[in-house]
């Protein structure tokens, strides 16, 4: 459960302003590829995005305003390399790039998952 009633929505230590915070709404959506190069090896290839309505603020005895900067998008293209070093373990590779300002310029991630 997110609050979405405030005791004090300003920064202001002298006051006390009571209201309420209404978050954007968040759509997600992507699509992916992949193509087996062996029977050990593995490339894929994704497109994702999220996209963030803005979020506003409510005062007790005024009216809603939205909140400048809290709207966002965030796409990613992201290649991947998957390779079975045996039959319980694989090494799995990704590498993000970002194609929006919201998304970060890159990411990078290196598993091992082993099966007991």
């Amino acid at each position: 459960y997110i609050p979405r009633d405030f005791d004090d929505l300003d920064s202001d230590p002298d006051t006390v302003n009571p209201g309420e915070v209404s978050l954007g709404d968040s759509w997600n959506w992507g699509l992916g590829l992949a193509f087996a190069l062996n029977d050990r090896a593995s490339l894929s290839m994704s497109y994702s995005q999220q996209i963030n309505g803005k979020a506003s603020t409510k005062y007790d005895t005024g009216e809603r305003l939205d909140l400048i900067g809290s709207d966002g998008n965030s796409a990613m293209f992201n290649l991947g390399l998957t390779y079975a070093l045996s039959k319980k373990t694989t090494l799995v590779t990704t590498l993000g790039i970002g194609l929006t300002p919201d998304a970060p310029d890159f990411t990078l991630g290196i598993r091992l998952p082993y099966a007991l």
